[in-house]
């Protein structure tokens, strides 16, 4: 018998279909509930993966920073590793109030040896030295290792942090420096409880063991940042990059080798890890700083805009690290942020930081910003004068006019340099005799007789001063009445492949020099003996302007007299005479000379 649908029922294929459909429907509607489930666990999943690598982070730092400590038990590390690192740490991600309470019972174990004085200043004394050996520039240079991003050589140099002289070596028998062995115990034992607990939460997060950092880690890395040899330092820290994933310091001293090396683009890379890694460590992150602002340098000398905000980013971690600060004003100043450059530079010395090339960054800034109204300010401070190298105070003071010049400078520059008639028989030398801020080893030197002839002159060291020898200049005068006649005499000085500095000497001004008529009274007193007295100083084609009435008799660097030891000036010279019109006594190419 033939079976019918009644009247408006589905037929058996049409009502398959319908459930195909709807059940189709139905899994299509909840597939956006299935992708908000997938991305909430992939969510959960990030977030527990940052976490972990935080943990793993945070025990790496206390491991180095109890490690360094044990290995070197002196007051001044364990100071330095409790201000920079320790008591620095931001552990609000660790919720165990275990760790908390260790790691506090370990600061106030630090907290309660304190350094004496003198031991303190014989430290600052080790540190700066360290410092000096590693700065590839110095005041005199500052004008284009420091502040000309755009200059290979700058950008190689880079700016260093505390933790480019953390791996230094200390002398384990230094006795000023020893504590007794009960308060190393204590703290060793701390510590070591403190890193037990920490290691067993590393357990609970399953951390992996290739994140954690050890021992003989952390030795091996010391002595590959005591390696000289920046390739063979590059190779060994590549191979210990699958056991320092997780140890920030690695990746920074990873990107300051190749940067150093010339490696640029690899550079760039290894401080993008670095910053990847994590910055919310540390409260106040001295490293960051460094590695923000040299990767600011890197991308200027590259041209590429992000240098500004890299810049802004380096000042935002630390107000400490003063290269850092000078790096990133400079970079801000080719931006035209000119009152953002200026504090920068501020920055240190409103607290005493590195303030002899901080002042002369400053005054570079005033310069090149043709701000004369600050720059003759501060040249009219004698505190800050006394920190500008003679030829770099000619370079800022060839800017001023007439009125904004301060008589100091004429002070500065006269009591820094003084020429001696050495008389005798037939033809006499000349000895010019120069304080050391000069670095007259550092530069090329002529003397210009009136008639225009030029003599070239030997440098020695004698003493305190750097001296040079002028031989045959002309006929002084009788042996036994001194000098009686001193013709005029002009000094070329060059420091690289800039403008030359022009001197003039004379026993009284001479008029007709762009230069203000003298009397002899006013030049010399009468009771001085004839000698020669700086009258004019020139920078290129722009000169000083000369101010009659400046002191002749202050000194403005530190202390130096010239007159008692004039007549010994040759007769026990330190070294090998050279030639002062060559380069022996140049520094290597690395450590560019010029004055900008």
């Amino acid at each position: 018998m033939k079976l019918t649908p009644p009247s408006g029922a589905l037929p058996y294929r049409t009502t398959q279909s319908f459930k195909i459909i709807l059940t189709l429907c139905i899994l299509l509607a909840s597939l956006p509930v299935f992708n908000v489930c997938a991305e909430d666990a992939a969510v959960d999943e990030e977030a527990m993966f940052q976490k972990r690598r935080d943990i793993a982070v945070a025990l790496n730092y206390c491991r180095a920073s109890f490690h360094r400590i044990r290995k070197y038990p002196n007051e001044q590390v364990m100071r330095e590793e409790e201000q920079k690192i320790l008591n620095n740490l931001n552990l609000n991600g660790i919720k165990n109030a275990e760790i908390i309470r260790l790691y506090t019972e370990v600061l106030d174990e630090i907290g309660q040896i304190q350094l004496t004085e003198k031991e303190a200043e014989l430290y600052d004394g080790k540190y700066k030295r360290s410092l000096r050996q590693e700065m590839a520039f110095d005041s005199l240079s500052v004008g284009l290792d420091l502040l000309t991003a755009q200059y290979i050589g700058a950008v190689k140099t880079g700016a260093n942090s505390w933790w480019d002289y953390r791996n230094l070596k200390w002398n384990r028998d230094n006795e000023v420096f020893k504590l007794e062995k009960t308060r190393v115990n204590s703290v060793v034992k701390k510590s070591s409880t403190f890193l037990d607990t920490f290691w067993k939460m590393t357990q609970e997060f399953e951390i992996p063991d290739r994140w954690l950092v050890r021992s003989t880690d952390l030795d091996d890395l010391e002595q590959a940042m005591n390696e000289e040899n920046l390739e063979t330092k590059l190779r060994i820290l590549k191979r210990m990059e699958p056991y320092m994933e997780c140890y920030p310091p690695y990746w920074y001293y990873v990107a300051r080798t190749q940067q150093e090396s010339g490696d640029l683009t690899a550079s760039l890379s290894s401080y993008d890890i670095l910053a990847n890694l994590g910055t919310q460590h540390f409260r106040r992150d001295d490293m960051l700083a460094s590695a923000f602002a040299n990767q600011a340098v890197i991308q200027a000398y590259f041209g590429r805009p992000e240098a500004i905000q890299t810049a802004r980013k380096a000042l935002a971690f630390s107000t400490e690290v003063w290269e850092a600060n000078l790096m990133c004003a400079r970079i801000l100043q080719q931006s035209g942020q000119l009152a953002d450059a200026e504090d920068a530079i501020l920055r240190n010395l409103d607290v005493g930081l590195e303030e002899e090339q901080s002042a002369v960054t400053l005054l570079t800034f005033y310069y090149d910003t043709n701000n004369t109204k600050k720059l003759a300010h501060y040249l009219g401070d004698e505190k800050m004068l006394a920190r500008v190298p003679p030829p770099v105070l000619i370079r800022f003071a060839s800017r001023l006019n007439e009125e904004e010049t301060p008589g100091q400078i004429w002070t500065a520059l006269a009591s820094s340099m003084r020429v001696y008639p050495q008389v005798g028989f037939g033809s006499d030398d000349v000895l010019l005799a120069c304080h050391p801020v000069w670095r007259i080893d550092r530069s090329k030197l002529v003397l210009e007789r009136e008639d225009g002839t030029q003599v070239q002159g030997e440098y020695f060291r004698q003493g305190d001063y750097d001296v040079i020898r002028f031989a045959k200049v002309a006929d002084f005068g009788g042996v036994l009445t001194g000098p009686s006649k001193l013709p005029r005499l002009k000094l070329e000085l060059s420091y690289g492949e800039i403008d030359p500095i022009h001197l003039a000497f004379s026993d009284e001004a001479l008029p007709g020099e762009k230069i203000a008529a003298q009397t002899t009274a006013s030049t010399r007193n009468a009771t001085e003996p004839n000698t020669y007295h700086l009258i004019a100083a020139q920078w290129g084609e722009r000169e000083i302007a000369y101010v009659p009435s400046f002191p002749r008799t202050a000194s403005l660097y530190e202390s130096l007299n010239f007159n008692p030891t004039a007549a010994n000036f040759g007769q026990k010279a330190n070294g090998e005479i050279k030639s002062a019109s060559q380069n022996e006594g140049d520094v290597p190419d690395e450590a560019d000379t010029k004055i900008r």
